[in-house]
């Protein structure tokens, strides 16, 4: 499973051909808002749920690979890579750490390690806690790198 939080909603049709594009996939092979516990039709690849929340990154979309399992899969980093240039928006991922509040941000400047504040996670909100980033990268300010 990949998980991948936007900093914009995106419609459907451009969601799909950039998940195609960051899969080396076939749009037809990207299944948005599926309901995993159906059956998908024959050659479907892609499996995806979107969500809505609040904060700075609002949108939320969960890909679920299905069979092809000879198919190379990208990881998650190349995928948010992909998803960013396709779409212009920045894109956090889960990091390797055990921490939940630390994420990888992918956007303009590359990717890098970010915190997220705890209490908009706990109102189901993503928000980068620009304080504790930069005292952990130790630069004392905090750059966006633009969409």
């Amino acid at each position: 499973m990949y998980d991948l939080t936007l900093s914009e909603w995106i419609d459907d049709r451009r969601l799909g051909e950039a998940l195609a594009f960051a899969f080396d996939a076939e749009p037809a092979d990207v299944l948005l808002d599926a309901d995993l516990g159906q059956p998908t039709r024959e050659g479907m690849w892609l499996q995806c749920t979107c969500s809505r929340r609040g904060g700075e990154f609002p949108f939320t979309v969960s890909v679920y690979p299905q069979g092809q399992p000879n198919r190379p899969r990208p990881t998650e980093a190349v995928v948010a890579e992909r998803l960013h240039a396709r779409l212009r928006v920045r894109v956090l991922i889960p990091d390797a750490t055990p921490n939940p509040f630390r994420w990888m941000l992918v956007d303009a400047a590359g990717a890098r390690p970010v915190d997220v504040d705890v209490e908009a996670m706990d109102r189901d909100e993503f928000v980068i806690d620009r304080v504790l980033t930069s005292r952990r990268e130790g630069t004392g300010d905090w750059v966006t790198g633009a969409g």
